[in-house]
């Protein structure tokens, strides 16, 4: 499968139900021995193209020439990933639930495990399902990518493994049939970003801890914390508790068809998936208890970054000096 053919599948896949408020139609069938991997790879190609031009070639000028945010925002560069990231979190959480909600098991627990029983099971062949899988675990790849590229945080080795985890799990899970479940953790993982991005973008706005931007970043942050708390933590948790379950419930026939060793690798991921939950929602409480003890919300991944302002300002001094430099050799 080539990019241009990806983009176009893509196109006809998603454009319908945005513009005409129809469901989605059944994709093409993504051939689960032999054309899913390029798919894989194709996806990964597209979101990382899509991202990157859009971040360089709208947002970061628009950020940079209009003169609101331009006056307001220190870290344009910062601003600008917090945007790219919450239109892009936001539209695969839009692409996961018309996918999953018109399905009969998305509220069924004692269904989610179908696929894992019978690979010809309608639901877990469906080929929406399928491509929004690979899509999935495209977008993670490579975002991976630009984890790589961009500046490095405090939590990078957190976020590198996290999203490196993803993909395995996708991967993984996607061999061994595990698509229902799978595609629940998927949206489990997506419903929180949108309003953790939302509250960078007024946090970034704001100039001050009493300004109406820092009120609403606050607000748009209880909101996350609280998603995160019920999605992350206690669905997520409950999602791990039941993977592993069933697949000790079926390990025999697991073993008879060759996938015990994917649907074991999975359960592993989702209880490393599991540990860095607790480990960002611990960070949430250090942000949640700083912000009743000072009255704001902050981003503590960035406590150590220079704003775009103060960036300029150090090369320019960098600049004046180095002819200075040269004199007194």
């Amino acid at each position: 499968m080539t990019f241009l053919t990806a983009l176009t599948e893509f196109t006809e896949l998603f454009l319908p139900s945005l513009t005409k408020n129809q469901p989605i139609r059944d994709y093409p069938k993504v051939d689960k021995n032999e054309a899913w991997f390029a798919t894989f790879i194709a996806t990964a190609l597209l979101c990382f193209a899509v991202t990157w031009i859009a971040r360089l070639s709208v947002i970061n000028p628009l950020v940079r020439r209009v003169t609101f945010f331009k006056s307001r925002v220190k870290s344009k560069s910062k601003f600008a990933q917090a945007v790219t990231e919450l239109f892009t979190y936001s539209i695969f959480f839009y692409f996961g639930c018309a996918v999953l909600l018109p399905t009969d098991w998305l509220f069924d627990p004692s269904q989610w495990f179908e696929g894992l029983k019978s690979s010809s099971t309608p639901s877990a062949n469906s080929n929406n399902l399928r491509f929004y899988y690979l899509l999935y675990a495209g977008r993670y790849l490579s975002t991976l990518i630009s984890v790589l590229v961009e500046k490095k945080r405090k939590d990078f080795a957190a976020m590198v493994t996290h999203h490196a985890v993803t993909v395995l799990l996708v991967l993984t899970s996607y061999a061994s049939n595990f698509l229902q479940i799978g595609a629940i953790i998927m949206i489990l993982l997506d419903i929180a970003d949108p309003p953790l991005h939302l509250a960078k973008l007024f946090l970034y706005l704001s100039r001050s801890k009493i300004d109406n931007f820092q009120f609403i970043a606050d607000r748009c942050f209880e909101i996350f914390a609280l998603v995160f708390f019920v999605t992350r933590i206690l669905a997520f948790t409950y999602v791990a508790y039941a993977c592993i379950d069933s697949v000790n419930a079926n390990r025999e026939y697991l073993i008879s068809e060759h996938k015990f060793v994917p649907a074991a690798a999975s359960c592993g991921f989702v209880l490393v998936l599991c540990g860095l939950q607790a480990y960002w929602f611990y960070l949430i409480c250090k942000v949640a208890i700083k912000q009743i003890r000072t009255g704001t919300a902050e981003d503590s991944r960035s406590d150590d970054e220079f704003s775009d302002d103060e960036l300029e300002v150090e090369n320019t001094k960098r600049q004046a000096q180095a002819p200075i430099t040269k004199k007194k050799q």
